[in-house]
């Protein structure tokens, strides 16, 4: 997938889990994101200098 899914993407798959983890890049996330501590917070904004 070229770009993040938008929100009528995602109101396709409404409450549905198991739909929603069949797509490749939400189960890419999801698998990157449960190998995270807790407590882990990601710095999303690029460092100017």
């Amino acid at each position: 997938m070229d770009r993040p899914m938008v929100r009528t993407e995602l109101q396709r798959y409404g409450m549905d889990v198991q739909d929603l983890l069949a797509h490749p890049e939400v189960r890419k996330f999801v698998d990157w994101a449960a190998n995270k501590d807790p407590d882990f917070t990601a710095t999303n904004a690029r460092k100017y200098r």
